[in-house]
């Protein structure tokens, strides 16, 4: 099936459109404007750029870009417990 239109919009005219099943794009560029909410597993192959993202969960990839000097508030563990855990879970570990 081939759908050409410049818009997809809900049968009320302003609410969200769901996918029964995930779309293909061919290598098409999909272009948001405004907000894009996927929930569950999104798997995406090529480059993703945003003004601004807010991710919650995992995210993984092959490679990222620049030196993440703007990376913000991402836990991390001092020295001490780092090397605190290092112990516990060594070979023997250190736990009874």
């Amino acid at each position: 099936m081939r759908l050409r239109t410049n818009s997809i919009v809900d049968k009320n005219n302003g609410g969200n459109v769901n996918f029964n099943d995930p779309p293909n794009f061919n290598n098409n560029p999909v272009i948001v404007n405004g907000n894009l909410n996927a929930v569950g597993v999104s798997t995406i192959v090529g480059f993703v750029t945003a003004s601004a993202a807010n991710i919650t969960g995992i995210v993984t990839a092959t490679s990222f870009i620049g030196d993440g000097s703007q990376l913000q508030n991402i836990p991390t563990l001092s020295l001490s417990k780092n090397v605190a855990l290092k112990y516990i879970i060594a070979d023997p570990p250190l736990r009874s």
